[in-house]
């Protein structure tokens, strides 16, 4: 809250310490809608053996930060799962877009920032992947 009362907007904000998913649903459950949701939760795919209990991790907190959003609202969804590649975080992204019956546009990917660089020799270097989504 430092930052926000540096940049005048902490009266706006409310820091909330909580369970992702349990939040999120009872965001759900209240009818609560936002502008904007980021997402940044830790990786869920440490290993390839997670892969299949990772998507679904991954597809269900989207989904539910999805049916979140007002018209027009954004989400940035983020995945540090150097196993989840881009292919599969946008099907998780299109999948749970699917189950919450809205439609999304891609505004924009990202990745590492220059003080993150990828390794040429060493793919695994690449695991940090996010999509700025649009209610459209």
């Amino acid at each position: 809250m430092t930052n926000a009362a540096a940049n005048g907007v902490a009266d706006r904000l409310k820091a909330v310490k909580a369970d992702g998913f349990e939040l999120l649903r009872q965001l759900n459950s209240q009818g609560r809608k936002f502008d904007l949701v980021i997402l940044d939760p830790p990786s869920y795919v440490r290993h390839l053996k997670d892969l299949r209990d990772g998507i679904r991790a991954y597809r269900d907190i989207n989904y539910q930060a999805m049916k979140l959003l007002t018209a027009g609202g954004i989400l940035f969804s983020c995945s540090c799962s150097h196993h989840l590649g881009w292919s599969d975080l946008l099907q998780v992204l299109a999948q749970a877009a699917q189950g919450c019956g809205r439609e999304f546009q891609i505004l924009g990917r990202v990745g590492a920032g220059p003080d993150h660089p990828v390794l040429l020799t060493t793919p695994e270097t690449e695991y940090l992947r996010g999509c700025l989504l649009r209610v459209g």
